[in-house]
Protein backbone atom coordinates (compact mmCIF):
# COMPACT_ATOMS: atom_id res chain seq x y z
CA UNK A 1 0.00 0.00 0.00
CA UNK A 2 1.93 3.05 -1.21
CA UNK A 3 1.50 6.32 0.65
CA UNK A 4 2.79 9.87 0.42
CA UNK A 5 2.94 11.67 3.78
CA UNK A 6 2.83 15.44 4.23
CA UNK A 7 2.81 17.60 7.33
CA UNK A 8 1.61 21.19 6.90
CA UNK A 9 1.85 20.72 3.13
CA UNK A 10 5.49 19.54 3.05
CA UNK A 11 6.68 16.00 2.38
CA UNK A 12 7.66 14.35 5.65
CA UNK A 13 10.87 12.28 5.71
CA UNK A 14 11.41 9.81 8.58
CA UNK A 15 7.82 9.48 9.80
CA UNK A 16 6.76 6.07 11.07
CA UNK A 17 3.22 5.04 10.18
CA UNK A 18 1.46 2.22 11.99
CA UNK A 19 -1.79 0.76 10.74
CA UNK A 20 -3.43 -0.94 13.72
CA UNK A 21 -6.38 -3.18 12.82
CA UNK A 22 -9.63 -2.68 14.68
CA UNK A 23 -9.97 -5.26 17.45
CA UNK A 24 -13.15 -6.81 16.03
CA UNK A 25 -11.07 -8.11 13.10
CA UNK A 26 -9.29 -10.56 15.42
CA UNK A 27 -5.84 -12.00 14.83
CA UNK A 28 -6.36 -12.64 11.11
CA UNK A 29 -5.55 -9.00 10.27
CA UNK A 30 -2.09 -7.99 11.43
CA UNK A 31 -0.66 -4.49 12.06
CA UNK A 32 1.30 -2.93 9.21
CA UNK A 33 4.03 -0.29 9.40
CA UNK A 34 6.87 1.48 7.64
CA UNK A 35 8.93 4.68 7.71
CA UNK A 36 8.81 7.35 5.03
CA UNK A 37 11.79 7.84 2.74
CA UNK A 38 13.45 11.13 1.75
CA UNK A 39 10.48 11.89 -0.54
CA UNK A 40 7.84 11.31 2.16
CA UNK A 41 6.81 8.03 0.55
CA UNK A 42 6.36 4.63 2.10
CA UNK A 43 4.93 1.21 1.44
CA UNK A 44 2.95 -0.02 4.41
CA UNK A 45 3.41 -3.75 4.98
CA UNK A 46 2.97 -6.50 7.53
CA UNK A 47 6.36 -7.79 8.72
CA UNK A 48 7.30 -11.37 7.80
CA UNK A 49 7.30 -12.29 11.50
CA UNK A 50 3.56 -11.60 11.61
CA UNK A 51 2.71 -13.46 8.40
CA UNK A 52 1.84 -17.14 7.98
CA UNK A 53 4.52 -19.18 6.21
CA UNK A 54 2.67 -19.15 2.87
CA UNK A 55 2.60 -15.31 2.87
CA UNK A 56 6.19 -14.59 3.98
CA UNK A 57 8.02 -12.39 1.50
CA UNK A 58 4.87 -10.64 0.33
CA UNK A 59 4.68 -6.87 0.72
CA UNK A 60 1.40 -5.25 1.66
CA UNK A 61 -1.34 -5.06 4.25
CA UNK A 62 -4.41 -7.17 4.86
CA UNK A 63 -7.76 -5.75 3.81
CA UNK A 64 -9.44 -4.30 6.85
CA UNK A 65 -10.23 -1.26 8.94
CA UNK A 66 -7.24 0.29 10.71
CA UNK A 67 -6.46 3.06 13.15
CA UNK A 68 -3.58 5.03 11.62
CA UNK A 69 -0.84 6.40 13.90
CA UNK A 70 2.09 8.55 12.84
CA UNK A 71 5.21 9.37 14.87
CA UNK A 72 8.39 11.25 14.06
CA UNK A 73 11.68 11.41 15.97
CA UNK A 74 12.13 15.17 15.51
CA UNK A 75 8.75 16.67 14.57
CA UNK A 76 5.68 17.20 16.69
CA UNK A 77 2.76 15.37 15.12
CA UNK A 78 -0.73 16.80 15.79
CA UNK A 79 -2.92 14.59 18.04
CA UNK A 80 -5.28 13.80 15.16
CA UNK A 81 -2.45 11.86 13.52
CA UNK A 82 -0.24 10.60 16.38
CA UNK A 83 -0.93 7.79 18.87
CA UNK A 84 -3.98 9.72 20.17
CA UNK A 85 -5.71 9.56 16.80
CA UNK A 86 -9.31 8.50 16.41
CA UNK A 87 -9.03 8.43 12.62
CA UNK A 88 -9.08 5.21 10.65
CA UNK A 89 -8.79 4.01 7.08
CA UNK A 90 -10.10 1.08 5.11
CA UNK A 91 -7.10 -0.44 3.36
CA UNK A 92 -9.16 -1.22 0.27
CA UNK A 93 -9.57 2.50 -0.43
CA UNK A 94 -6.05 3.74 0.32
CA UNK A 95 -4.00 4.77 -2.68
CA UNK A 96 -2.47 8.01 -1.43
CA UNK A 97 -2.83 9.77 1.90
CA UNK A 98 -1.64 13.25 2.71
CA UNK A 99 -1.44 14.46 6.31
CA UNK A 100 -1.87 18.22 6.26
Amino acid sequence: MGLEVRLHGSLLKGATLRFIPESYLGKAVQPALDTTDEYGQTTIAVTDVDLPDEQKGLIGAHLGVYKVEMTHPDRSIPPDYNAETIWGKRSLKIAQTCWR
